[in-house]
């Protein structure tokens, strides 16, 4: 033990600070890994933790009917299947002149206001009996400027026609979890008030029930004969489906950049580990000649490294905890209560440990073998080296070459073979990730990816399309297609009141986005979307029963317009011809909206058309995706920073394998210049050896990096779901290559500059 003892001391007294530092960069690698798993646990969890904040609802009961009265109310309420409920009103003002500010949910009763509040951020929630209060959402503070005290106006028509305007004063701040819109919820005490002024409006209800979204379908059946008719009902799991797709995109998207930055980033440290360990075997056969046994010379070259070992686990815990306030990220980071300095102790001293026993047993197993093997008597040259040689090609190349792809033995051991796999992932993964990025890209700039066929869509607040503005607009050049839809808030399908579009052609052709099968073109077929087709158990092809037990034939899988209640996978679409057999007895006021879907021809004078539409009081709206598809954007940094960091990882361990082979072939190098090798063919060897490790990277990664970019896209795409398209990152995959050989020899010139400038008398006469 006093000889292990006296080596080690021995060993730190002049490696101490390499040692630190090795442990500095293990540590560094580990806590950007922790950082993102915590980032990726984080975002599994954050929906369910907010959603438990909340006194939650299975259900919407949604009939949007001023005949909807206290007395239905109460007899949901009281059904069998529903444990709690919450009735609020859609009251008809504006808030603020502002139309994306209206209207706000009201509840109308102290149990609902209870049973509707968010989570709160600031101040308070309005007093029961005060009116006059109302609390506003994050967003409404950011992009409105409101804060606690502020007041705002609501104006509006009363039932019979006087103008109204009273004002809400802000008394609290709520989480707001959507990128855009804006919230805001006032007191119990607003309803009565509100009514008393004429403000119309209507009342729906929130509910839980017993069975949780097993019990929807039976809710349907006993809501729709308390009404009298079938109500939509939203399902606020699917909701909450879309919601959890967005996060779980986004955790597992920090799970593999923190597995990347492992390999990466693990690889480097343990080629420097393994090199400082081997470093000291220099002292080898002093300590054998004195009668060391191998377990001595083994914890000899072993122990310094629990230098590493004990920093490492240091500075990788101070690294994450330093960078947990940028995590979560996108649609995750809105959902969490508890953004900034975040402790993930489980991850952090499993983090810690895997690094102290990897950086421990790494050394270990590094003396062990290097006891054992000795040093190296033999090289087998490579075969390029030898064809190189063989070639004829310049003296330089062929050096160059072998110095690329011959490791060597022992001292004179290069990590080539760590700066070739370096290269190629760097290479892949940089590909990899910009042509990923291109499908985000793709699928955020072309709405059709996501069912968007329409530029602009006409739909009124109340009634029916306006017949002289639509008939202007339908003879207008400037419009290529337009398709006439009506949403119906429920339609009758297999027993279950599912949202559905009808639709008929009124210029030209616009078809609708078909995932599979085709368009419903008779009044006995029906299209899907992918999430109630999943829903409903079905398939194209199967059959299904509406009212009358109407026989209807899936015939597709579609993407849908979005509505104030469904995304865009989900409801039916039906001809417009068979809206009357499938919904007999309709209430046009109550039961959905009409809709004109207006494409643009090219070239065409759009702002122009929409100014005249505005004229006659109906302006278009531009299209806009779907929400979930909008939180792709999110993401849209993710592969970036991966991407880059994985170009790093490539520089580095390049870097590291030119500066070590000057070190280490300094021999050899210097018997070439006393052989006659100039210090102009010192400087070219040394940068075609990174230019061939660079090419190589560039032939292998590129085309596995489209490939692999492309493979991770499409199961997202299919996920989603969107119309998948190959990516492909063209400006990135074409500039890659010259710049990777640009980087290479820039990288190249400080160590070929040290070759150039050997002293072979020197060099020779010291070994």
């Amino acid at each position: 033990m006093a000889a292990v003892r006296l080596w080690v001391q021995a060993d730190l007294r002049r490696r101490w600070l390499s040692w630190a530092v090795l442990g500095v960069l293990a540590g560094l690698v580990v806590g950007l890994a922790a950082a993102g798993a915590v980032g990726a646990r984080q975002s599994s969890g954050v929906v369910d933790a907010y959603d438990a904040r909340l006194s939650g609802f299975d259900a919407g009961v949604l009939p949007n009917d001023p005949a909807f009265d206290v007395a239905k109310q109460r007899a949901v309420a009281d059904l069998p299947e529903v444990t709690r409920a919450a009735p609020f009103a859609i009251m008809f003002v504006n808030a603020a002149g502002n139309d994306d500010f209206w209207p706000g949910l009201v509840p109308t009763t102290k149990q609902s206001a209870r049973l509707m509040r968010d989570v709160l951020v600031d101040g308070r929630y309005a007093a029961d009996k005060a009116p006059h209060e109302a609390v506003v959402d994050e967003n409404a503070r950011d992009q409105l400027g409101f804060g606690i005290g502020s007041r705002f106006a609501l104006t509006g028509t009363s039932d019979d026609g006087k103008r109204i305007r009273t004002y809400l004063k802000v008394v609290g701040i709520t989480k707001s979890v959507t990128p855009t819109g804006y919230g805001w919820m006032p007191s119990p005490a607003f309803y009565e008030y509100g009514t008393n002024l004429g403000i119309p409006s209507f009342t729906n209800m929130f509910v839980g029930l017993r069975q949780g979204e097993a019990g929807i379908e039976q809710l349907e059946g006993d809501v729709a004969r308390i009404a009298g008719r079938p109500v939509n009902i939203m399902n606020t799991a699917d909701e909450q489906r879309a919601i959890h797709n967005s996060t779980d995109l986004e955790s597992q998207g920090l799970w593999l950049f923190a597995l990347a930055v492992l390999l990466g980033g693990g690889t480097l440290v343990a080629q420097a580990l393994a090199r400082s360990v081997t470093t000291g075997a220099r002292d080898l056969p002093a300590w054998s000649a004195m009668g060391a046994d191998r377990p001595t010379l083994v914890a000899g070259l072993a122990l310094p490294g629990l230098v590493t070992a004990l920093v490492a686990p240091v500075v990788a815990v101070f690294v994450a905890v330093v960078l947990s306030p940028r995590f979560p990220i996108g649609v995750s980071r809105r959902y969490d209560l508890h953004l900034g300095v975040n402790a993930d102790w489980t991850v952090l001293l499993l983090g810690a440990l895997i690094a102290f026993l990897a950086i421990a047993g790494g050394s270990t197993l590094v003396a062990i073998w290097r006891v054992r093997s000795g040093e190296a008597r033999a090289v087998r040259p490579s075969t390029v080296g030898r064809l190189a040689t063989l070639s004829g090609a310049p003296p330089a190349v062929a050096i160059g070459t072998r110095l690329a792809l011959e490791p060597g033995r022992g001292r004179r051991a290069v990590p080539v073979r760590s700066a070739l796999i370096g290269a190629i992932v760097g290479v892949l993964g940089v590909v990899a990730c910009f042509t990923f990025r291109a499908g985000i890209d793709d699928a955020t700039t072309r709405p059709e990816r996501s069912g968007i066929v329409w530029d602009s869509y006409l739909a009124p607040e109340d009634g029916p399309l306006p017949a002289k503005p639509v008939a202007a607009l339908l003879a207008d050049s400037a419009v290529s297609s337009a398709v006439r839809a009506r949403w119906v808030r429920s339609v009758t399908f297999g027993g279950r009141s599912i949202p559905t579009w009808a639709t008929a052609p009124a210029k030209g052709d616009m078809q609708w986005v078909v995932l599979s099968g085709r368009a419903p073109r008779g009044p006995d077929e029906v299209a899907l979307g992918p999430a109630t087709m999943s829903e409903l158990g079905l398939k194209v092809g199967d059959h299904t029963v509406g009212v009358h037990r109407t026989r209807l034939t899936v015939v597709g899988e579609v993407l849908l317009p979005e509505s104030p209640h469904t995304g865009y996978t989900d409801g039916a679409w039906i001809p417009r011809s068979a809206l009357a057999t499938l919904q007999p007895n309709r209430d046009r006021r109550v039961d959905g909206y009409d809709m004109l879907l207006v494409r643009w021809r090219p070239g065409a004078d759009v702002k122009g058309a929409s100014a005249a539409l505005a004229k006659q009081g109906a302006p278009p709206s531009p299209a806009e995706l779907p929400l979930q598809v909008q939180a792709l954007r999110q993401t849209y940094s993710l592969p970036l920073v991966l991407g880059v960091f994985l170009a790093l990882l490539a520089v580095a361990t390049l870097a590291h394998a030119l500066v070590t082979t000057v070190r280490r072939r300094r021999h050899e190098l210097a018997v070439l210049r006393a052989l006659g090798f100039t210090r102009r063919q010192s400087r070219l060897a040394i940068a075609w050896q990174a230019t061939l490790l660079i090419v190589i990277g560039l032939v292998v990664g590129v085309p596995l990096g489209v490939v692999f970019g492309r493979l991770v896209w499409r199961s997202l795409a299919v996920s989603f779901p969107l119309v998948y398209t190959p990516p492909f990152a063209l400006l990135a995959t074409v500039l890659v290559v010259p710049v990777a050989l640009l980087v290479a020899n820039l990288l190249a010139a400080w160590p070929s500059r040290r070759a150039s400038r050997i002293q072979p008398a020197a060099v020779l006469r010291s070994e």
